[in-house]
């Protein structure tokens, strides 16, 4: 959902596609020798987010996103509120510093997904279904230096086993740019399947808006 080549390219890198999953190419990050390199993962924890973290999430969330698909502070707390469980923060476990987010909703199971549930800004108090059995990954970002390391894969891929765990899901869905190749490629690696398009979703700034690809795998 980047407007920006530049940012499009940043997301593909860590495959995190989305806003709706808001999800670099190496040429972004060339020459580059000032990313930290990730030794270990157990030096990173996930814990739930609280509205104490929303000044962090909103500056993760404008190094991330391009002005058009940023969203607002009041829908970050409607999540948290809708689905505390499914608002995840990654910290560095020294100096407890908010490195990313990924955000999720529990939803109703559709055969063919309502393309409206998937917009910016959408009500997550609305579209949450506490019993509901799809899990739906709304939004995720990643500090910029931090991207190339393994920590969005890592915050990825625990949301969806933590989710999995805790709930009697049958799927897990997502949106992804048309354009975001390595991006798609991850999810399909993931286990992901294309189960839907809508048409002109992600601004792109003097072209046609890119379509978003719906990709749903078996949880």
């Amino acid at each position: 959902m980047m407007t920006k080549t530049r940012h499009r390219r940043r997301y593909e890198q860590d495959a995190i596609a989305w806003a709706p999953l808001h999800t670099s190419s190496s040429n972004d990050d060339a020459g580059r020798n000032d990313r930290p390199t990730m030794t270990k993962v157990p030096d990173y924890g996930l814990r739930p987010a609280s509205p104490q973290d929303l000044p962090a999430i909103m500056r993760l969330e404008r190094a991330g996103f391009a002005p058009a698909l940023r969203e607002r502070e009041a829908v970050f707390l409607e999540r948290m509120a809708a689905f505390p469980e499914g608002f995840l923060l990654l910290e560095e476990r020294t100096s407890r510093q908010v490195l990313g987010y990924i955000c999720s909703e529990l939803w109703d199971f559709e055969e063919t997904p309502d393309p409206a549930r998937f917009a910016l800004n959408h009500s997550a108090g609305r579209h949450h279904c506490p019993t509901g059995t799809e899990l739906y990954l709304s939004s995720m970002t990643i500090e910029p230096r931090y991207r190339g390391t393994g920590l969005g894969a890592f915050l990825f891929r625990h949301c969806i086993a933590r989710q999995t765990e805790r709930f009697a899901l049958r799927s897990v869905i997502l949106i992804v740019n048309e354009t975001w190749t390595q991006a798609r490629q991850l999810y399909l690696r993931s286990g992901f399947r294309d189960c839907g398009r809508i048409e002109g979703f992600f601004p792109a700034p003097q072209r046609t808006p890119h379509a978003a690809m719906m990709m749903r795998k078996p949880a």
